[in-house]
Parts: C-alpha cells; sequence; structure tokens
C-alpha cells in the first residue's frame, strides 16, 4: 500500500516484519522507475511453493542490477538481539536522513 500510495518513494527498509516475496516483487514492479533502495532482512521474506517466481532474480531485472535480501550477517547487532545495545545507533541515522 505504501509503494501504491507514496508518489514520491524512492527507500523502503523494512526489517522486522515478515513479507512476502511476491509482494517484493510488486513493489520493484510499480516503483522501478523511482526507487533507489529496496532493504528487507533475509530472514523476514516468505518465500512460498505456490508462487512460481524468484524474487531475487526478478527484482534485479527490473532494477538492472543486482538485488538480494540483506543477510543476518549484514544486519546491525541490536536488530538480532534488541538487548545487545542502544536500537538508536540503527534507528537515528535512517531518521536523521529523511528530515534533510
Amino acid at each position: 500500500m505504501l509503494a501504491w500510495l507514496c508518489k514520491k518513494l524512492e527507500e523502503i527498509t523494512f526489517i522486522g516484519y515478515k513479507y512476502p516475496e511476491e509482494n517484493l516483487v510488486a513493489i520493484a514492479r510499480l516503483r522501478k522507475n523511482t526507487l533507489k533502495k529496496l532493504e528487507f532482512a533475509h530472514d523476514d521474506v516468505m518465500y512460498s511453493d505456490f508462487f512460481n517466481i524468484n524474487a531475487k532474480k526478478e527484482i534485479s531485472e527490473i532494477f538492472g542490477k543486482a538485488w538480494s535480501p540483506t543477510p543476518s550477517s549484514q544486519l546491525h547487532p541490536v536488530i538480532l538481539d534488541p538487548l545487545s545495545g542502544d536500537s538508536d545507533e540503527y534507528i537515528a541515522p535512517y531518521l536523521l536522513a529523511d528530515i534533510r
């Protein structure tokens, strides 16, 4: 819904919530000309045997560059374990970038 309503949407970082892979492809198709960043944690993507799609491949083709969900090893430690640190370390840069 966000990708549909926000005409100037340039970045999506969606971590900590499960998301179906077919919806990732739909976002890429809808915002292929304007979306600069599509970031989802690998463990949050719900893969389906029902849909015959390869989200990683199709999104890469849509954007014209390699794309893949972010592996757990590349996530900030506080995302994997909220007790491992201060979440502001991770969240603040995103919020400050939006303000500018």
